[in-house]
């Protein structure tokens, strides 16, 4: 049991079974027919155990009562009965967040030992291995951070394929399971761009969960799970508005992290907008008040899609800011389209929300930014004024501080 709770694969390999073994013994296996689905994995041809029947019955009619809540990560370890889905939402999230470590350790050193040993020992706690922070024989990883920068961005984009599963009926498996199989590829072809020399685990998982799904269920998932279909890491903001059209107007809204807000991808327009804010009644934290201190008088540049009027105004009131440049981006970088913005001459700190752009854009930005001495900030969640306050401190606190007083 110590080593399935460690081995994600080998855990959803001993479930699948133990489902088989429990159909078998309520009923016997009946022969595939001529002509029946067929796929790059195998059919499972046994009636389901009755209890699993009454469950298959309740999510095609739409009860929701037994599903899992929103999941939670607050650096403490999982429940042991928690199941597959939450468990492998919460390794892309966490392996989101050690990936976020390594970039900033790349870019400008702001990533502290302290939190590098937190998110190991978070790792171990859950049995989730985090080998993009781990000193050990994995070999030579890029030192490039836009290579970790598309890795982080796969591993988002698979937490919120999975928790669209959890969200919607079973009655469109069809529909979300490919988007699955495709951000799994995703991750498997990211990581083998920064130097994994290895499948890499969660993606394995996430693939055996899904080969289990697609039989249970006798869905045929034409792309992404065959070695010789990869999936193109650099279209994961296609993939994410594709979740987002799915979940209308359902509206996905899943939390991920340990603050209170809602981490949600959405497109850059309709009712998905409120979503990525705080409630009105929402407190204002003290780190709000601490960059406003920062910035105050000062000019800041926000790349995240459209402009939306309400959120730059709470943003630019917030933080006391003498400008907020919220600058619209089109689908593609090209040289000079942002050189307006990044020649402001008081121009104090680059927001870059990344979920909403593509990758030739969170590529570039922070580099023109770099190029002269201008402090970036990567947005990975919502754009709530308390959740940018926290980002703004926890990647750019310490510049910002040294900046605002020389003497320091």
């Amino acid at each position: 049991m110590g080593a399935a709770r460690a081995d994600p694969a080998l855990r959803s390999a001993l479930e699948r079974q133990t489902r088989k073994l429990l159909a078998a013994l309520d009923a016997p296996v009946e022969a595939p027919q001529p002509g029946a689905w067929k796929s790059g994995t195998e059919a499972v041809g046994q009636r389901a155990a009755p209890d699993r029947l009454e469950a298959l019955v309740a999510r095609f009619q739409g009860d929701r009562e037994d599903r899992e809540g929103p999941v939670t990560m607050a650096g403490m370890p999982l429940d042991e009965n928690a199941d597959e889905v939450v468990r492998l939402i919460a390794a892309c999230d966490l392996k989101a967040r050690a990936t976020s470590w390594r970039i900033r350790a790349l870019l400008d050193g702001n990533a502290t030992v302290g939190e590098r040993n937190n998110l190991i020992t978070e790792g171990g706690d859950n049995g989730i291995y985090l080998w993009m922070v781990t000193r050990n024989k994995e070999g030579e990883l890029s030192r490039d951070p836009t290579n970790f920068e598309r890795l982080e961005s796969t591993y988002r984009v698979c937490a919120l394929a999975l928790a669209a599963w959890q969200r919607l009926p079973l009655s469109r498996a069809g529909e979300v399971l490919p988007l699955i199989a495709e951000a799994q590829g995703m991750i498997r072809v990211a990581a083998a761009q920064v130097g994994l020399q290895r499948p890499e685990d969660t993606a394995q998982a996430v693939y055996e969960w899904l080969r289990g799904q697609a039989a249970e269920l006798r869905i045929y998932i034409h792309r992404h799970m065959r070695p010789n279909d990869p999936a193109n890491p650099d279209l994961v903001y296609v993939l994410n508005e594709r979740l987002a059209r799915l979940l209308e107007p359902s509206s996905l809204r899943t939390v991920l992290e340990s603050d209170d807000e809602a981490a949600m991808d959405g497109e850059d327009t309709g009712p998905a907008d409120d979503e990525l804010v705080e409630p009105d009644d929402d407190p204002v934290s003290v780190e709000v008040s601490r960059v406003a201190e920062l910035l105050r008088g000062r000019t800041v540049a926000m790349f995240c899609g459209d402009r939306r009027p309400e959120q730059a105004r709470a943003l630019q009131e917030s933080f006391e800011l003498g400008e907020l440049l919220w600058e619209t981006t089109g689908e593609k970088f090209s040289a000079g389209d942002h050189d307006r913005i990044m020649n402001q001459p008081d121009l104090a700190l680059v927001l870059v929300a990344i979920r909403w752009l593509s990758h030739s854009h969170t590529d570039n930005l922070p580099k023109l930014a770099a190029e002269r001495g201008i402090p970036v900030v990567r947005l990975t969640g919502g754009y709530g004024v308390n959740r940018v306050a926290h980002e703004i401190l926890e990647q750019a606190g310490d510049r910002l501080t040294a900046l605002a007083d020389p003497d320091l």
